[in-house]
């Protein structure tokens, strides 16, 4: 393919889509595809960072925090004008992707919609349009798309995630005393992954067996609130806050593990749970509408629960912790499941088919991308001056400070100083 391939990376937060983002990387680059990623918000702090790989093909847009949004946005156009012909993937990088409809057709966009929630449908509802081929990570977001723009259909693809498994079943050899270890990896916040729910789960399942070990990966807001509410666990040595991790650690640690659990109310396919299963950990999970039941069966190859029903919650991992022949079996089920659906190069495989035919189609005319405005998201904030242009907005800037100094000087005082 002679197409770049840019992924759009707004400043790398420990979550699943950036990892995503990395893991398709590796895969097209292995496969001698030109692929990097693309900061926009390079200048933004964030405490709960994703852990860098070193030596990535990393582009940091070319633009400074005071930069108005036209100005950012028109950097934008160029960066990817410049490489292409390009395939640009914008991710959820919404405040940046709004340029869509003003890229030339060299510039093809696969626009993927990562999760079951507004956010991710109002960036599909805004910008579809403008996308030569939309992809929805699972069945149930691709079911809603159409009802949201039954004209997408013809454009749309389904490509789960995939990840990276171990050459062969990991098969855990403990002894018979050997504790249950539990897992938790992912973004410590209440929206959405709703890990505040894990202290009572955990201290359900404590109560009926001590023989346990508890791991808690990744960092966010509620980490100070979580590692309150699991002080009773922490004065017995029972669970253990790693904070953040690689990615290739992250797949360490699961290979170490035996369940790893979520709690989320809503996701689109939740990678950390493809990634455990890929290590041969068994999941237990919370009933939710996408990703959750293509990936597991319930008995089969995890257990599927209500969040809201600790007391089940914590059944069914103490059945584990109980029964080991159990507990194989459904590892060996999680672990082909991966193997034989979810696994990196199966996703690098589509992805590669997915691009050849959005070129084709472009090249032949087959599609044509329609024009339009920028339409930026309603969140944020794009204020008259930032429409001006930046010899106004400098006179404007020093402006009323050159104002105050003649006024000084000529003894002159605003209306409201005056008696």
């Amino acid at each position: 393919m002679n197409h770049r391939v840019i992924l759009g990376f707004e400043h790398g937060v420990l979550g699943g889509v950036d990892i995503f983002s990395l893991n398709l990387l590796e895969e097209l680059t292995r496969r001698n595809v030109a692929t990097s990623i693309l900061v926009t918000n390079h200048f933004r702090e964030q405490p709960y960072a994703l852990p860098l790989p070193q030596n990535l093909p990393i582009h940091k847009l070319p633009i400074r925090k005071s930069d108005p949004w036209p100005a950012r946005w028109q950097e934008m156009i160029r960066f990817l004008e410049a490489e292409a012909p390009c395939i640009y993937i914008p991710n959820y990088d919404f405040n940046y992707s709004c340029v869509a409809p003003k890229l030339s057709k060299n510039v093809i966009i696969a626009g993927i919609v990562h999760s079951d929630d507004p956010v991710h449908y109002e960036h599909f509802l805004r910008m579809g349009k403008y996308w030569n081929g939309v992809v929805s990570v699972s069945k149930e977001i691709a079911e809603r798309l159409k009802a949201l723009d039954p004209t997408v259909s013809d454009r749309l693809v389904t490509i789960p995630y995939g990840v990276p498994i171990s050459g062969s079943f990991p098969e855990r050899r403990d002894s018979d005393n050997a504790p249950l270890r539990i897992v938790y990896a992912g973004r410590l916040v209440q929206r959405q992954k709703q890990v505040l729910l894990l202290p009572e789960i955990f201290e359900r399942i404590v109560e009926q067996e001590s023989n346990i070990e508890i791991t808690i990966i990744g960092d966010g807001p509620e980490r100070g609130e979580l590692m309150k509410r699991c002080e009773n666990l922490s004065a017995k040595g029972l669970i253990r806050f790693a904070g953040k991790v690689t990615n290739q650690d992250l797949l360490r640690h699961f290979s170490t593990q035996d369940v790893v659990v979520l709690v989320s109310d809503f996701e689109g396919m939740p990678v950390s749970i493809l990634e455990a299963m890929g290590q041969g950990c068994v999941p237990v999970v919370s009933e939710i509408r996408s990703g959750i039941p293509e990936i597991i069966r319930d008995g089969h190859n995890g257990f599927i629960v209500s969040a809201a029903d600790s007391n089940l919650f914590a059944q069914r991992i103490v059945r584990l912790a109980r029964d080991r022949s159990l507990r194989q079996t459904l590892s060996f089920h999680a672990y082909n499941t991966i193997r034989d659906h979810y696994e990196l190069k199966q996703m690098g495989d589509k992805y590669l088919r997915l691009f050849e035919r959005l070129t084709q189609k472009a090249a032949n005319g087959t599609y044509v991308r329609p024009k339009g405005p920028i339409t930026y998201p309603k969140s944020l904030r794009v204020t008259w001056k930032d429409q001006l242009p930046k010899t106004v907005r400098l006179v404007g800037r020093y402006g009323k400070t050159l104002l105050k100094r003649i006024g000084t000087v000529f003894e002159i005082n605003s209306p409201k100083n005056r008696t």
